[in-house]
């Protein structure tokens, strides 16, 4: 069996963006504090865009977004439909047509060989940090993950096993359904249920390790030998039931 193991860490990569927007330049901005003697070259300004206070740039929304897809590595070639954006419909195209860029046919591959998706990483604001958000919103597309007429047990990713494995900030007692952040089962639901689940991989039971920032080394090695033990006994696990019941009761 092949296992693919997801690792986002923050602090150690630079995250990608799928959509990067250019920064407007800036024309006859003088130099701020510290910068004295530091001449700013005035930029050329771009047609369809319009002066703003103080020499600054604006561009409507509609160009923005243009602009953002023209110079994505998510995809190339023409947009599908470039008078009504629609990220999720242009990915869809894209992918029908092969015109996903090729580091995204290569996270497919692996994907679509893999038995089982682990993905490891730091609880962020009661979620994934972006960097992994952003795995998902460009490899997880229409036509490959999921159909309309296809997805949670129907979804194109049967047969595969997914493991979400994190690390949280606060102790056990704070994400509980008597502490200030709630049952974490609450968090997991749009991660695990509204992603994964829906693209038809089933989920076994997370692994969650409480605030090991905040807790003894022994405790930390505990964590790392509990890790440990039960990934040589992972495949023999049963999934977890993907309903709301296992979320909310």
């Amino acid at each position: 069996m092949k296992l693919i193991e997801t690792r986002y860490r923050q602090r150690k990569q630079p995250e990608p963006r799928a959509a990067p927007i250019p920064i407007p330049p800036r024309a006859g901005v003088a130099p701020g504090p510290g910068q004295r003697g530091r001449r700013e070259e005035p930029l050329p300004v771009r047609p369809q865009m319009c002066a703003g206070p103080r020499g600054a740039v604006l561009r409507p929304y509609q160009i923005l977004r243009r602009e953002a897809l023209q110079c994505s590595r998510t995809m190339a070639g023409c947009l599908h439909n470039s008078e009504a954006f629609n990220y999720g419909v242009e990915t869809w195209e894209a992918y029908k047509r092969g015109g996903l860029s090729k580091d995204l046919i290569e996270e497919q591959k692996k994907v679509q060989e893999a038995d089982l998706l682990i993905f490891q990483f730091p609880l962020f604001w009661f979620s994934m940090p972006a960097i992994l958000k952003g795995w998902m919103d460009r490899v997880l597309v229409q036509g490959f993950a999921y159909d309309l007429s296809k997805c949670y047990d129907g979804g194109l990713l049967q047969d595969k096993l997914s493991l979400f494995s994190f690390t949280t900030g606060g102790p056990k007692e704070m994400y509980s359904n008597g502490g200030i952040g709630g049952d974490i089962r609450y968090v997991l639901w749009p991660m695990q249920h509204g992603i994964m689940h829906f693209c038809g991989v089933k989920v076994l039971e997370p692994h969650i390790c409480y605030a090991p920032e905040n807790v003894s080394e022994e405790k930390r090695k505990e964590m790392l030998t509990g890790w440990t033990q039960r990934l040589k006994t992972l495949w023999k696990e049963e999934p977890i039931n993907c309903s709301p019941e296992w979320y909310f009761k």
